[in-house]
């Protein structure tokens, strides 16, 4: 427990965690960005090792990936979204899974928030990368790669959410580049939830 809190603190996430805690006895206080995602903006590719393998997660893989120190999605999960048409991409080392990220081409979906897609967008969604393969950048060539497999249906543009107290993951959004489009606030009690947007930013 005290491992935990001091990697909280170092990390900036008090705030969030306490969020946290408080959607777990069914309160929801939870202010979001709507990010923006562009091919063109991220990163060039430096000096990286060549250990990584990149592709698309079928059906055999979904097991790996539920098994995952913080999953955040069970099988039978999983499979419904590979049913719907979402897809997952992966970075693999050594033939295991190291980082994988998942992708709707159809909506945004997160929470109360949903809209549909242009053709040429897609939108990014529970980037997943565990402790062991922490530190090495994998995130941001994951995102580079999947846009590469993209690239051939015409999708360059993207669209993530941030949380807005989730510190890391504004730093990850930074080294890719992105910018904040609107700031949203979701409140709710138990199932009871809607969504304001506070600010727009373009």
């Amino acid at each position: 427990m005290l491992r935990t809190w001091r990697r909280t603190i170092r990390n900036r996430l008090v705030i969030q965690s306490i969020l946290d805690g408080l959607e777990r006895v069914g309160l929801i206080v939870a202010p979001f960005y709507l990010t923006r995602e562009l091919a063109t903006a991220l990163p060039a590719a430096g000096a990286e090792a060549n250990a990584l393998t990149f592709d698309w997660v079928g059906y055999g893989d979904l097991q790996a990936l539920g098994d995952r120190p913080g999953g955040r999605h069970d099988l039978a999960a999983m499979q419904r979204m590979l049913d719907t048409g979402m897809r997952c991409f992966a970075a693999r080392e050594d033939g295991r899974i190291a980082a994988f990220m998942w992708c709707d081409l159809e909506r945004v979906r997160y929470r109360t928030l949903s809209f549909p897609l242009e053709r040429d967008e897609v939108y990014f969604f529970n980037t997943l990368v565990p402790p062991a393969y922490r530190g090495r950048g994998i995130p941001v060539r994951l995102r580079r790669e999947c846009f590469r497999a993209l690239a051939a249906e015409g999708r360059a543009r993207a669209w993530s959410i941030t949380l807005r107290f989730k510190t890391p993951a504004g730093r990850f959004k930074q080294q890719l580049g992105a910018h904040h489009a609107a700031l949203f606030l979701a409140l709710g009690i138990g199932r009871a939830l809607r969504h304001w947007q506070l600010r727009r930013y373009e």
